[in-house]
């Protein structure tokens, strides 16, 4: 799959495939990514990608401008 084929609503198991160890792999992306925590007890809720742009937007610390 192409990155512009996943949408918000593409399901991380179903339309993606993910196993286990790509969920570990994609949080820890996510974590150096935007350089904060993705907890495991938050990661299990995530079904889908809007799932994770809604937790980043809602938890990412703003940047300080220079």
């Amino acid at each position: 799959m192409e990155a512009k084929d996943v949408t918000a609503e593409s399901h991380f198991v179903n339309d993606l495939k993910f196993d286990s160890l790509s969920v570990i792999e994609f949080a820890m992306s996510v974590e150096d990514e935007f350089e904060m925590p993705l907890p495991d007890e938050d990661l299990e809720h995530f079904q889908v990608v809007g799932d994770v742009v809604k937790y980043i937007t809602a938890h990412r610390q703003p940047t300080r401008a220079a």
